[in-house]
């Protein structure tokens, strides 16, 4: 008896999508700097790096939620963004890594999302962080 309890109950916790410590980072960038100061600190600098390329980002642009990555065994945010009314030719990607606080990005802008964009590395990225950066522009 006590099988077929526990059985549903495994199934019920593992569809729980985000853990409640998760759950500020699945929301937007802006909303998320609202109330994480940490958050904020971070990435405000890559943001100010990228805008003086492109000043839209400073307003963020058309903007996804974040979305989970594991990057060297960490838990990590990926965020993404794109130039309004032109998405295809110019956006940024930004990874923040709540455990260390810290955060790099990637800005591109190309008339071929495909093609070899021109690009602007934010916050110093090693080579493992700018091949997920990478990965994430191109989804």
């Amino acid at each position: 008896m006590l099988r077929y309890v526990v059985l549903p109950l495994m199934m019920v916790l593992s569809a729980i999508p985000v853990a409640a410590s998760e759950a500020p980072y699945t929301r937007y960038a802006y909303e998320v700097e609202l109330t994480d100061p940490a958050f904020k600190k971070a990435m405000r600098p890559l943001l100010r790096q990228a805008s003086k390329v492109a000043p839209w980002v400073n307003n963020l642009g058309v903007v996804s939620p974040g979305e989970r990555v594991i990057i060297n065994g960490q838990d990590g945010w990926v965020y993404q963004g794109c130039q309004p009314h032109g998405c295809p030719n110019e956006g940024y990607v930004l990874l923040y890594l709540p455990a260390q606080q810290n955060a790099y990005g990637l800005f591109w802008r190309s008339f071929d999302k495909a093609a070899h964009p021109d690009r602007l590395w934010l916050g110093k990225p090693g080579r493992p962080i700018q091949d997920l950066l990478e990965q994430q522009r191109l989804k």
